[in-house]
């Protein structure tokens, strides 16, 4: 099954893509926080309305439920314990090698669950799997060009696209290990892909809606989050009907 190793390999090609754009517009920070609005809304119904009621179809609500409340208590207990910093405008005021090796950190516990969830996906439905990975290229884009707009004015464009190229390998290494896992004990694929759905919650409810309030006003960050939902929303669902998911 190596779908999903490609599609979050075109995924985090997709979060290179909005680095790039980054580089070549202008700064405006309403731009970014527009941005990292949208990406918080697309992740939010992906887990809540892809991940976890397919999750749910297969093992029941109080299983998924309890796997997800673990992701989503996993993930903040790594956020809380291992040394890292965000990837909007914190990198800053930071010397270059601190800056880069915790932003990677930060990104890792980001990224490699969004692997995991695509590599679940699929396993638990091809259609389901596919609406998924549209949504994480919807959600890229506009998380790489709040990764890049700090920096692409700055002196730290090396240390910008040595982030960027880290965050590229991280998802597709979380998709390799879902499908390794998967193969090996394929009874455990529900209960990770609502795993999965508790780790990005957390992610965009604790980190990626945050953000965008603080660096650029609540209006800014609700109205990205309202469009990064309705997108995906109307998208995954005319997606899972069209492939007869």
């Amino acid at each position: 099954m190596f779908e999903p190793i490609l599609l979050a390999v075109f995924s985090s090609l997709a979060a290179l893509a909005g680095v790039a754009l980054a580089v070549l517009m202008p700064r405006r920070k309403s731009l970014g926080c527009l941005g990292i609005g949208f990406s918080c809304g697309v992740m939010v119904v992906l887990a809540a309305a892809s991940a976890f009621p397919e999750a749910s179809s297969l093992i029941g609500l109080v299983p998924a439920l309890a796997a997800t409340a673990a992701g989503f208590a996993i993930v903040w207990f790594l956020d809380s314990r291992v040394p890292h910093t965000h990837f909007f405008c914190e990198l800053c005021g930071n010397r270059e090698a601190r800056a880069g090796v915790l932003v990677a950190a930060g990104l890792a516990i980001h990224d490699f669950p969004e692997g995991f969830a695509l590599a679940a996906s699929f396993a638990a439905n091809s259609a389901v799997g596919i609406a998924v990975a549209v949504g994480l290229v919807l959600h890229k884009i506009p998380e790489g060009f709040a990764l890049g707009a700090p920096l692409a004015l700055s002196r730290q464009k090396g240390l910008l696209w040595r982030i960027a190229s880290f965050s590229s390998l991280v998802e597709p290494l979380g998709a390799v290990a879902g499908v390794a896992l998967f193969a090996l004990v394929p009874a455990l694929n529900p209960f990770m892909l609502a795993f999965a759905a508790g780790a990005m919650l957390f992610v965009a409810l604790d980190e990626l809606l945050p953000l965008a309030v603080k660096y650029g006003g609540a209006f800014e960050a609700l109205l990205g989050f309202l469009a990064g939902a309705l997108s995906y929303w109307m998208l995954s669902s005319w997606l899972v009907t069209a492939l007869g998911g």
